[in-house]
């Protein structure tokens, strides 16, 4: 009887697991799809590692909006062609716009940034190695600078041995104290304060925060769409397109922020009801923090005066389309990013081309790889000559 009972344990056990497999992915709501993605990269599969690149594209040439910004300054000059001095002041401005031009054209054409890194949220861990390479005919410079963020006591190492062998060598008979050599360059803040302020629970909040800002974006911005190129080449079983803009972009972080702001103000009032490792006051600080930078953003946003000196641009930013696309396994988890965000665009953009920054991003869900291990003894902090404290 026993046999048979463990027998048929089993069997259930192999079934259940079966049926997990094959259970799908509910696309229904492509926003859901994200927001539920998005949830689960950073409360359940919250260590991970991640590579990408990002690139400017600078070779969409002459959009409609610019013909028309060219038309306009075409009128102008004929206008004004009686002054030899405007003739002469356009001239010099077209000279610089052509080498402005160019310097994009070279950047678009040789320069790319490649990364990687690896993530452990729960310990406020992040890393990221990027390197800048430039690419030419007969030519190939590399540069890695990595890069490590240890969120809970604000602090960033940084590796910059690539140049170091330079700054030293100068530093060596002007002052050999700030002479780096192989230890990691150090920028933190004083860490009196850091330890009163309670920075691990604004890490927890941060995935509901990223929720309600998603939350603020129209559904209709985002479609399921058939998996492209680069979905089947990371193996995606569900895309998801979410086009938006600039202005939409500066109401999500508002979003965020707001939702950040709430919950240390809830927080801060528990504190207030009970003794324990932070006060109310301390959750105020970090409040009041998030708060100051928020009220730039909504200042920005909410002004439609003319004494707003954004609110031209805050226009032109609804036009600068922005469009991400978010790559899902069968498990609903997101594998992968790719985005294509314009930067500027008329009339703004006296350059002859409208300016990309196109990015892509896999995710790997295993044991996050740190390359820097900083101590005390190969760290080098330069806070206070920066004047940080």
């Amino acid at each position: 009887m026993r046999f048979r009972f463990g027998k048929v344990i089993m069997v259930l056990a192999v079934a259940g697991i079966v049926t997990a497999c094959n259970k799908s992915v509910d696309t229904s709501a492509p926003d859901k799809l994200v927001r539920d993605g998005v949830q689960k990269l950073w409360t359940q599969d919250a260590k991970f590692n991640f590579s990408g690149s990002v690139k400017l594209d600078a070779s969409a040439k002459n959009s409609k909006n610019d013909k028309v910004s060219t038309a306009k300054g075409n009128s102008a000059s004929e206008t004004l062609a009686g002054s030899d001095a405007n003739i002469e002041l356009q001239l010099q401005q077209q000279h610089v716009f052509k080498q402005y031009k160019d310097i994009f054209s070279l950047i678009s054409n040789s320069f790319t940034i490649l990364y990687t890194g690896g993530v452990d949220w729960p310990k406020g861990k992040v890393e990221i190695i990027p390197e800048y390479r430039y690419e030419a005919k007969n030519a190939l410079v590399s540069f890695k600078f990595p890069v490590q963020f240890d969120i809970n006591k604000l602090k960033v190492f940084i590796d910059a041995s690539a140049i170091n062998n330079v700054s030293d060598s100068i530093l060596k008979q002007i002052d050999p104290t700030k002479v780096v050599g192989d230890r990691y360059v150090t920028l933190a803040a004083p860490q009196d304060v850091v330890k009163r302020l309670p920075f691990s629970d604004l890490l927890k909040n941060f995935p509901q925060a990223l929720d309600d800002g998603f939350a603020s974006v129209d559904a209709k911005s985002f479609s399921k769409v058939s998996v492209d190129d680069y979905g089947k080449k990371v193996n995606a079983k569900y895309q998801v397109k979410l086009t938006t803009n600039g202005k939409e972009n500066i109401k999500t972080t508002i979003a965020i922020l707001d939702s950040l702001s709430k919950a240390l103000q809830q927080q801060g009032q528990v504190a207030a009801t009970k003794k324990g490792q932070y006060q109310q006051q301390d959750y105020a600080v970090l409040q009041q923090f998030i708060d100051r930078i928020n009220g730039s953003y909504k200042q920005q946003f909410n002004d439609n005066s003319q004494q707003n000196p954004y609110a031209e641009y805050l226009k032109q930013m609804e036009k600068m389309p922005m469009v991400y696309n978010y790559y899902f396994d069968d498990k609903g988890r997101i594998i992968a990013l790719q985005g294509n965000l314009q930067l500027i665009a008329a009339p703004y953009n006296p350059f002859g081309a409208n300016l990309f920054v196109i990015f892509e991003q896999k995710i790997d869900y295993s044991t996050p790889k740190f390359i820097m291990e900083p101590t005390e003894q190969n760290t080098f902090d330069i806070s206070s000559q920066l004047g940080l404290y």
